[in-house]
């Protein structure tokens, strides 16, 4: 025997339909609420006389739930900041190394010369600059 579906079963049907499609959407609203926050560095720009001064420092971090583990980070104790700089601007970087070992930095995104680029051949030694 045939089954004809009537208005309201078609109905009752599609509305949970959808409402079946929108439980993936839901759980995974639940779990975004339980991840961290993504943290968006602060932007650095140069002072008045076209400087910028950077320390790479040694600190502690917590991770979620975890214990306090040790970091090293750029004018904090985590990663740095990102430094905003206007194209064709002169700008001169002081990079202080506070950490307890030598420590180099690469330049990402911007167009120098190789030599002041960072690298193997740049290292800058504990409490120098």
């Amino acid at each position: 025997m045939p089954i004809t579906p009537t208005r309201r079963s078609f109905v009752a049907g599609g509305a949970a339909c959808s409402a079946s499609a929108l439980l993936p959407m839901a759980s995974h609203l639940a779990a975004a609420d339980t991840r961290p926050q993504l943290q968006i560095p602060p932007e650095l720009f140069s002072d008045g006389k076209g400087e910028i001064h950077l320390t790479a420092q040694p600190g502690t971090m917590q991770f979620g739930s975890r214990a306090l583990t040790p970091t090293y980070g750029f004018n904090g104790p985590f990663l740095g900041p990102a430094v905003r700089l206007r194209r064709g601007d002169d700008v001169v970087m002081h990079v202080k190394n506070a950490l307890p070992e030598p420590t180099t930095v690469h330049w990402h995104g911007l167009i120098i010369p190789g030599d002041a680029d960072g690298g193997p051949h740049q290292i800058i030694q504990p409490a120098d600059t």
